[in-house]
């Protein structure tokens, strides 16, 4: 089985015949504190995308209706006339 590994050295655990030093113990508590730093700043890095994303997706959307007459006068007129179906249904 581990001749599928032949030629890395650097690798251990099962179902190679080496042990890695975290596994017995050895750097244990170096490596569950760097696992948690890496959690850490990858859940930070997903909020401020969230956020970025977000504000981004607004300001495009807004700036667009702000800026672009005709764009704004046909998103007034889809909802007006959504309006009117709905008031419709009743």
């Amino acid at each position: 089985m581990s001749l599928a590994f032949e030629g890395n050295p650097k690798l251990c655990g099962f179902p190679l015949p080496n042990m890695c030093q975290s596994l017995n113990g050895i750097d244990a508590d170096d490596d569950e504190n760097d696992q948690n730093m890496e959690n850490g700043n990858q859940i930070l890095g997903f909020h401020i995308s969230v956020v970025l994303g977000f504000i981004i997706g607004l300001v495009g959307v807004c700036g667009s209706l702000m800026l672009i007459k005709t764009w704004r006068d046909s998103y007034f007129q889809f909802l007006n006339n959504l309006q009117d179906r709905l008031s419709q249904c009743d």
